[in-house]
């Protein structure tokens, strides 16, 4: 298996999880160089990122792609959230319902809040995430053109949403997530028909890039109170 490994993605995963552990404990009151955004969120596009670069490569019949990536993470995440539902209502009298949400084809993702387990707010989204790339993004090729057509549009929705129906919503919804999955399918569209370790460097320059962008836009607009 070790020879199947891509090392950025290796390293991309573990400062991932990192960052989202870093975001879910009091570190990030100390600092948080990306305010108004919960650093934690960083750690989620890494991830996201991944998927589309995997995706990108991948030349299984979807059916076959959507089983390996949704099961094993359905079946463990439900798993997790019957024990937790035993233990609450053992401990507390509280089954936790709203865990279950996201198990409904990620129904979740419409209401404006997390589940009783935040975490498991993903797993709606990456189901969806996975429906569209089955049904649209992999018969896509992925252009830079596109991007200047996505992003604004994804802004504008998040912003519509965050107004009108809440953060949460705007946060869990397929649309803020879009171009993230484009871009990770553009650098590993880019890599088909070579090793994949050849994009490496490129792949950590782009990436490195959106991290530096995005940080020096929100400490842009904290400066000027926008």
């Amino acid at each position: 298996m070790m020879e199947n490994r891509i090392n950025f993605i290796e390293w991309m995963k573990a400062v991932g999880m990192l960052i989202v552990i870093y975001g879910h404990t009091s570190g990030h009151e100390i600092l948080n160089p990306t305010l108004p955004a919960n650093i934690k969120q960083i750690g989620v596009v890494f991830f996201i990122l991944i998927a589309g670069y995997l995706l990108a490569n991948e030349h299984r019949a979807w059916p076959k792609v959507l089983y390996n990536r949704l099961f094993e993470l359905l079946f463990l995440s439900f798993l997790y959230s019957v024990v937790v539902s035993i233990a609450h209502w053992y401990l507390i009298g509280d089954l936790d319902e709203s865990n279950y949400l996201p198990f409904m084809l990620g129904i979740n993702v419409i209401f404006n809040s997390f589940p009783a387990n935040p975490s498991l707010w993903y797993v709606g989204t990456y189901i969806h995430l996975m429906i569209f790339w089955a049904l649209i993004l992999r018969h896509v090729t992925i252009r830079p053109w596109m991007f200047v057509v996505v992003i604004p549009l994804e802004i504008a929705v998040r912003a519509l949403l965050m107004n009108y129906a809440g953060d949460f919503i705007a946060y869990q919804l397929l649309t803020n997530w879009v171009s993230i999955v484009m871009l990770g399918m553009y650098l590993g569209q880019q890599s088909i028909g070579d090793k994949l370790d050849s994009s490496n460097k490129t792949l950590i320059l782009y990436v490195a890039a959106l991290v530096v962008a995005v940080t020096a836009w929100v400490w842009l607009t904290r400066a000027l109170g926008i």
